[in-house]
C-alpha cells in the first residue's frame, strides 16, 4: 500500500515535470523509477515521504528544473531526509555534469590531497601535478583542489587547505546544529569529503565563464541548510525561527502541560540568556529545547484506555 502511495505522489507531478524539463520524453518515467527505488531502499525516507508528500513533490519538480538524474551510478543528486521533509541534494558531480552539459567547462577534476601526496601548483593556465600512492597509507587529508578545463583549452584551479575547509564547516548551519545536538544529521559528518569537494567546486565556479548558466542551481544550493553558512563577522548569528520549529515547540509544551513561566525560566537557564517568549529563540536554541522536551515526553506514563 505504501509503495502505491509513493508512486501516486510522484506520478501526480508528471505533467508539471514535463512542462518544465527540456530533457528527452522518457526523462520523467526514468527518474520516477529511480526515485521509487531510492525511497523503497530507505524506510526512514519512505516514512517522511508518506507523512509529507508535498516535500517529495517539490523534490521531484526541483529535479526537473536542473535536468539532473537520480541514477545511483551517476551520483548527480539524491533524495534524502532533511528534518521532516524529503529533500533533493545535489552532489559536486551533479554541478560538474551540469556545467559540462551547458558547455561552460570541458571537464573537472576534484580531489583530496593527503599529507604523503606530492602536490605542485604549476601556475596559471596549467594543470597542477598531483601524485599519490592509492594503495598505501597517504596520511591525513590536508587540502582539496578543483581543476577545470575551459572550452578554450585554458585551465582554472581552485585550492583550499583543511583549515579553510573547516572554517566553512564551522559556519555551516547544519554542522552547528549537529554540534549542539548529535541526533541532528549533517553531511559535514556523514559525508565529510563529499562536502570538501563540493565546497572547493562551488568556490572555484565563481571564476568560470558564463556562470549565469548555473544561477538556478547555485541559488537552490544557497537555500540548502547543508550549504548555508553564517557571515564571517557573526559567529554567533541568530538564525530566524521557522514556523515549523515554532509549531513543534508549542505542540510539545502542550503535551507536557508546562506553564509559560516555568517553561521560559527553564529554557533561559538551559540556553544561557533570558527568554520571555517563543520569538526570542533562534532556530538552533529552539531545536535544543525541542530535543530535551521530546526526551521528557518519552518519560511520561502511558495512559491505558
Amino acid at each position: 500500500m505504501t509503495n502505491l502511495v509513493i508512486s501516486q505522489v510522484i506520478f501526480s507531478q508528471e505533467e508539471k515535470f514535463k512542462s518544465i524539463s527540456k530533457e528527452s520524453k522518457d526523462y520523467f518515467h526514468r527518474e520516477a523509477n529511480f526515485a521509487i527505488q531510492l525511497i523503497n531502499d530507505n524506510q526512514y525516507l519512505k516514512k517522511i515521504c508518506i507523512n509529507n508528500p508535498e516535500s517529495l513533490q517539490n523534490a521531484i519538480i526541483n529535479l526537473s528544473m536542473f535536468g539532473l538524474s537520480l541514477n545511483p551510478t551517476l551520483n548527480d543528486a539524491y533524495l534524502i531526509p532533511q528534518g521532516n521533509k524529503c529533500h533533493l541534494r545535489i552532489s559536486y558531480r551533479g554541478i560538474t555534469n551540469l556545467a559540462i552539459k551547458k558547455d561552460m567547462i570541458k571537464y573537472a577534476v576534484t580531489k583530496i590531497v593527503y599529507e604523503n601526496d606530492s602536490y605542485i601548483n604549476n601556475g596559471i593556465n596549467k594543470e597542477p601535478t598531483h601524485m599519490s600512492k592509492p594503495f598505501h597509507d597517504n596520511g591525513i587529508a590536508i587540502g582539496v583542489y578543483c581543476c577545470v578545463e575551459l572550452p578554450n583549452g585554458a585551465f582554472l584551479t581552485e585550492e583550499m587547505s583543511k583549515k579553510q575547509i573547516y572554517e566553512i564547516r564551522e559556519r555551516s548551519i547544519s554542522y552547528r546544529m549537529h554540534v549542539g545536538d548529535k541526533s541532528k544529521s549533517s553531511p559535514w559528518v556523514t559525508d565529510e569529503y563529499e562536502m570538501w569537494r563540493k565546497t572547493v567546486l562551488r568556490r572555484g565556479s565563481k571564476s568560470w565563464p558564463n556562470i549565469n548558466k548555473l544561477v538556478d542551481i547555485l541559488e537552490y544550493e544557497n537555500k540548502d541548510t547543508d550549504n548555508k553558512i553564517t557571515p564571517l563577522n557573526q559567529k554567533d548569528v541568530e538564525l530566524s525561527l521557522s514556523e515549523e520549529t515554532l509549531n513543534e515547540l508549542n505542540k510539545l509544551r502542550k503535551t507536557i502541560n508546562m506553564t509559560d513561566m516555568v517553561f521560559f525560566e527553564k529554557s533561559s537557564a538551559i540556553i544561557g540568556k533570558e527568554i520571555k517568549n517563543e520569538n526570542e529563540f533562534n532556530e538552533e536554541e529552539a531545536q535544543k529545547i525541542i530535543s530535551l522536551l521530546i526526551k521528557k515526553v518519552e518519560r511520561l506514563p502511558t495512559t491505558i484506555t
